[in-house]
């Protein structure tokens, strides 16, 4: 009897057993079912909303939204690069304006030497002009006959035939002494 009881037991929880399944598969589908409904239910709504005027332009603007919204953050981000630097800039003048009296003692000592330099190689030039002038001046002069004829036959001027060249070579070396100074002086 024991067994026979342990056996009806035994169906009786297999029955149990197999009914819990099948309750189970039928909550299963049953869920299962009730997502797809919601799921065509969502694409109908969402459909639904596409096609509204409202939704588009709603949708418009959130996308205008986004985009002035990505725009704003690229202009902090610029400013904030600007911000830094003037920073930078500011830190750089206020270094230059706490500059220590003696490095400004030698910086203008430096200056006035390139100043002297400059002012010797530019006396040495003006020296090289004298003499090629002199030179110049003791070498054939040839007189040019001006164009006006109210002027006299006897009033002529001389100009020297060779004065183009050592001239405006030497000007052209002095130009560049110049230009040397101001660069190195001032840059």
């Amino acid at each position: 009897m024991e067994m026979f009881a342990e056996q009806e037991k035994e169906a009786n929880l297999h029955n149990e057993l197999l009914a819990a399944e099948d309750s189970l598969n039928r909550l299963r589908v049953s869920v299962q079912h009730k997502r797809e409904q919601r799921e065509r239910r969502i694409c109908e709504i969402t459909a639904r909303l596409k096609s509204t005027p409202w939704a588009v332009k709603r949708q418009e603007v959130l996308c205008t939204v986004t985009a002035l919204k990505k725009e704003l953050e690229e202009r902090e981000q610029e400013k904030n690069t600007l911000i830094k630097e003037v920073e930078e800039k500011k830190a750089q003048v206020a270094g230059c304006k706490a500059l220590p009296f003696k490095k400004f003692c030698i910086s203008v000592a430096l200056i006035c030497l390139r100043m002297r330099d400059v002012r010797r190689s530019i006396a040495k030039e003006l020296v090289k002009i004298a003499k090629i002038k002199e030179q110049l001046g003791e070498n054939e002069v040839t007189p040019e006959v001006t164009q006006d004829s109210s002027q006299e036959p006897s009033s002529q001027s001389f100009v020297p035939s060779a004065v183009g060249a050592p001239v405006n070579e030497s000007t052209a070396i002095l130009t560049k002494v110049l230009h040397t100074f101001i660069v190195t002086t001032f840059f």
